[in-house]
C-alpha cells in the first residue's frame, strides 16, 4: 500500500518532559501540515535514559501503527518552525535534517567575530556563539551556503526527516540488527514481534566510539545513501546554562 503523504513526529522525551520551544514548534508544524493537506501524527517515548532504544521503538511504532510517508525525529529540547520542516519535506530526500547548535557556546568565535566585524551589534555578534561542530559534519571541505540543501556526512538526529523506505532498506542490509522488543517498551508496540537496532553504537577501526546518531548516518551512507542538511532552519537547543559570577576578577582584584 502506498504511504499517505504526511509527517509522523517521533519524540524521545526523557523524564516525560519537554521545553516550550519544542511545543511551539510542534504546534506550528501541526498547523502547517493542516494547511498543506498533509497528514500529521505524533508519538513520544519516555522511560529509560537509553536514547538509542527510544529511537528504535519510535521507528517500530511508526512502521506498525502509521501509514504516513515520513518520520520526523524531534528531540524534546529542540525548537523549530513548522514551515521550515515543510520546506525540508518538499525536497523528497530520503534523509534530511535541520541543523541545530550543540549545548555549548563558542566564545572564541564570538571574540573573533567582534574583532573582525566591529560594526555588528551585540545581538549580531552573539549569533557566532552557536556551535554546530558536534551536530553537523561536512563532506570534505563542503560548507553550508545560502538557502540550498547540502549533502553532509552526518548530523544530529534531533531534527531529522526520514522516508519510510529508509527503514526497509536498513533492515534488509543489516539483518543482524534484529532484536527483541525491550520489555519496558513492549506496551508501546503491542503488535511488534521484534525491532531493528537502526540506532546503535558503532566503533571505528581506530577505536573511536560513535554516538547513536552518527552510527546511524554511517550505516546509511555505507549503503550509498545520502543525507542533506537544510541551512534555512532557525532552531533552539534548550538546556541549563550556569551564569557564573566572579566579581573580584571582574574588578581586577583576583
Amino acid at each position: 500500500m502506498k504511504p499517505t503523504p504526511g509527517i509522523f513526529v517521533a519524540t524521545p522525551a526523557y523524564g516525560s518532559s519537554c521545553y516550550l520551544p519544542y511545543v511551539t514548534g510542534l504546534l506550528s508544524l501541526q498547523r502547517a501540515c493542516l494547511e498543506a493537506g498533509l497528514g500529521f501524527e505524533f508519538f513520544y517515548v519516555s522511560g529509560t535514559a537509553l536514547l538509542h532504544q527510544q529511537r528504535n521503538v519510535l521507528i517500530r511504532r511508526f512502521l506498525d501503527e502509521s501509514t504516513l510517508s515520513h518520520l520526523l525525529f524531534v528531540d524534546a529540547d529542540v525548537g523549530f518552525e513548522g514551515r521550515d520542516v515543510l520546506r525540508m519535506h518538499a525536497l523528497r530526500a530520503e534523509i534530511a535534517l535541520g541543523p541545530y547548535p550543540a549545548k555549548q557556546l563558542d566564545w572564541q568565535a564570538v571574540v573573533e567575530t567582534a574583532r573582525r566585524r566591529p560594526e555588528l551589534s551585540a545581538q549580531q555578534v552573539a549569533l557566532a556563539a552557536a556551535d554546530y561542530r558536534h551536530t553537523l559534519y561536512a563532506i570534505g571541505d563542503g560548507a553550508l551556503q545560502g538557502e540550498q540543501p547540502v549533502e553532509v556526512a552526518a548530523g544530529g538526529a534531533g531534527l531529522m526527516l526520514l522516508e519510510r523506505a529508509v527503514f526497509e532498506k536498513l533492515a534488509l542490509a543489516y539483518p543482524d540488527t534484529r532484536v527483541e522488543v525491550p520489555e519496558v517498551y513492549r506496551h508501546l508496540v503491542p503488535h511488534a514481534t521484534h525491532l531493528h537496532e537502526h540506532f546503535e553504537f558503532l566503533r571505528e577501526p581506530n577505536g573511536r566510539a560513535l554516538s547513536e546518531d552518527l552510527s546511524f548516518c554511517r550505516k546509511w551512507r555505507d549503503l550509498g545513501g545520502a543525507i542533506y542538511a537544510c541551512p534555512w532552519f532557525r532552531t533552539t537547543h534548550a538546556g541549563v546554562h550556569y551564569f557564573d559570577g566572579n566579581l573580584p576578577a571582574l574588578l581586577g582584584r583576583a
